[in-house]
């Protein structure tokens, strides 16, 4: 007598940064019996982490370290084709000229520029002190036309996270990479004028990564049947607001919870999945890219038409901003996504009939 089990379900995942492997790990751990391989262009994890805008690469590190071992990673393959074609799956094509097959593609990378770039560098407290004073030992930002600088301390205090932001002025971001050497001239030339305690804490910055900030246009859906994007592929935003990383965090809470063996029983059931988590998170993440940009232009005081803040408005719209990204109920969102995904497979079962 053969078997009615069906065949595990084969997930490719494009993309090893903190979206693509949080989910990997995610959904092993909510449906380990889903067939997982990860597929990223870089040709090690080491090249990854130094283009992870999220904090101390240790982070990334620790993700890679909870792989579960039956999952795959291929480096060095960068998509450039994804196509279903019916009753085959999911085609991918690399750009050495190699192919792949899965049930579904799952997207977690690409962005484009926002026309903003960042300076960041990591100093000394003690010395950053003795420079300016004990008002670094709290978070600060100095803001000022086209460009705002945050400081705030690490390391238990023992160090000082500089990042100096700002407008490119319509200047293209050439680099294949998102972050590049840069240097202490080209962050003293880019804020010439600014106040001294700024300027002073600038001048103690040598040899300073330069980051491109990337955000996207919002997407009118972020799934085609077997094929679905989430993290920064879906909703890139500039980092004005501290939530990219945070967001991806929430896009795999939700779809994990969506893949489980109960309620993804086959391949067939997978767009269903993937259109209810669309259908629920693209509202709020939309809300993020557009937020972000705002708040970037509230801390560089650009005047977009008939915007204009004083001070106390300038603070209550910030502080706004921030709460917003705070305040959401993930379980109604999945509770919502389940009811969505029910009913597509009840629809999809029982076709109306004319």
């Amino acid at each position: 007598m053969e078997s009615t089990t069906p065949p595990p379900i084969r997930i490719a995942i494009i993309g090893a940064g903190i979206a693509g492997l949080t989910l990997a790990n995610a959904l092993k751990t909510k449906n380990p019996s889903i067939n997982l391989t990860i597929y990223e262009s870089r040709l090690r994890f080491s090249e990854i982490s130094a283009a992870v805008a999220f904090g101390p690469n240790a982070f990334l590190a620790r993700l890679v370290e909870m792989l579960p071992g039956d999952v795959e990673v291929q480096f060095g393959k960068r998509i450039v084709d994804v196509e279903e074609l019916e009753g085959e799956g999911m085609r991918m094509r690399f750009e050495d000229g190699s192919e792949a097959w899965a049930d579904a593609v799952v997207g977690c990378a690409d962005a484009v520029y926002s026309g903003k770039y960042a300076y960041r560098k990591v100093l000394s407290m003690k010395t950053a002190i003795a420079a300016v004073g004990e008002g670094l030992l709290n978070r600060q930002m100095f803001v000022g036309k086209s460009g705002h600088v945050l400081t705030h301390p690490i390391n238990n205090g023992n160090a000082l996270n500089v990042v100096a932001f700002r407008d490119a002025d319509g200047v293209p971001w050439k680099q294949r990479q998102w972050v590049v050497p840069s240097s202490k001239e080209a962050v003293l030339k880019d804020f010439d004028g600014w106040g001294g305690d700024v300027v002073k804490i600038l001048q103690l910055v040598e040899d300073p990564e330069k980051w491109g900030l990337f955000d996207t246009t919002p997407a009118r859906t972020y799934n085609k049947g077997n094929f679905c994007i989430l993290g920064d592929a879906a909703h890139a935003s500039t980092p004005h607001l501290d939530a990219g990383a945070g967001f991806a965090v929430e896009d795999v809470y939700i779809l994990s919870s969506l893949l489980t063996e109960k309620l993804v029983a086959s391949a067939s059931d997978l767009k269903h999945a993937f259109s209810a988590w669309s259908q629920i998170r693209r509202p709020r993440c939309e809300e993020l890219i557009n937020r972000s940009r705002r708040q970037g232009i509230l801390l560089e005081l650009t005047k977009e038409e008939g915007f204009e803040s004083g001070e106390e408005e300038l603070l209550d719209d910030l502080e706004h901003n921030q709460e917003w990204v705070w305040d959401v109920d993930l379980e109604k969102m999945l509770e919502q996504s389940i009811s969505m995904l029910d009913i597509s497979k009840e629809d999809d079962a029982y076709p109306p009939v004319f």
